[in-house]
């Protein structure tokens, strides 16, 4: 019979290795990760996904992050909705962030049904699985970059530091090792942001975007709103390989479209190809 564990987190020092603090399977390769991004100046809600690559079941995991800069970049919530691990059962998934927008924290368990059965569920091994939502506001007045790093903080909602902890099948604590990310903040022209492979400017990545490209590439549909947000791969053209490579993305496990990504409106770093600016009044980004 499966039971409840508790895990009381103690101060450590992170390393590049996994290491375990308790008793069950090992981990050869945990890593909690950010990946880096690029927001325009003045936006608000964007999201910055936690992923995970674990090769043990785990049972449960706490994240704390911290700015560098809270100036510029600024926490505004830290959440497990939404994510592949929601999809399980996090009936208890507990965060916050301090006032100064500074650092945020969470803590889940993942359960079969409710946390009253005590029936634990389980995050299946695998690769940049996503746990955890950062969402913050671009409060810079002025173009520039920060850093969002795992840290064991103290957000405020508990006198506990929130460690960066997994939790395998017997209850055993494993340290992950970390990958930081750089966030990157531009100026944006009017109407110029966009979803990256967002082809039938619906606001969201998805299969119809692939089917949406393919028409018009091959059957006469019509022309994407946003021709930069059609370039899935980023590669400077838009072409059969951004259906395929959105495909592989949904399906296969295969790279996320380039920055801006295809969560949050953005701009396109790169300027070095020949498709036209997003500045087509029907665009989903302001």
């Amino acid at each position: 019979m499966k039971r409840l564990t508790i895990l009381f987190c103690l101060p450590v020092v992170l390393s590049l290795n996994s290491m375990l603090l308790a008793g069950g399977p090992i981990c050869n390769n945990c890593t909690f990760l950010m990946e880096d991004a690029t927001f325009s100046l003045g936006t608000t809600d964007q999201e910055i996904p936690v992923l995970a690559t674990n090769d043990v079941d785990l049972y449960g995991y706490s994240i704390g992050v911290r700015v560098d800069d809270p100036a510029s970049v600024e926490i505004t919530e830290i959440t497990c909705n939404g994510t592949f691990a929601s999809s399980i059962s996090t009936d208890f998934c507990v965060g916050g962030v301090s006032s100064d927008g500074e650092t945020a924290g969470i803590g889940v368990v993942l359960f079969d049904e409710d946390l009253l059965t005590l029936a634990f569920g389980e995050l299946p091994p695998g690769s940049n699985q996503s746990i955890a939502i950062v969402k913050v506001n671009i409060v810079a007045v002025a173009a520039g970059t920060t850093d969002i790093s795992f840290e064991a903080v103290t957000p405020g909602f508990s006198p506990a530091p929130t460690e960066n902890i997994m939790t395998n099948t017997n209850g055993g604590s494993i340290i992950p090792a970390v990958q930081n990310a750089t966030l990157t903040f531009v100026e944006a022209p009017i109407g110029g942001q966009f979803h990256r492979g967002d082809s039938n400017n619906d606001g969201a990545t998805n299969l119809p975007d692939a089917q949406y490209s393919l028409n018009n590439l091959f059957l006469g549909g019509p022309d994407p709103v946003c021709p930069d947000a059609a370039d899935a791969n980023d590669d400077g053209g838009f072409n059969i390989a951004d259906a395929q490579y959105t495909l592989n993305f949904l399906f296969l496990g295969g790279p996320a479209p380039k920055d801006p990504g295809q969560v949050n409106c953005g701009v396109d770093p790169t300027t070095d190809d020949t498709l036209p600016e997003c500045l087509d009044p029907r665009n989903t980004c302001p």
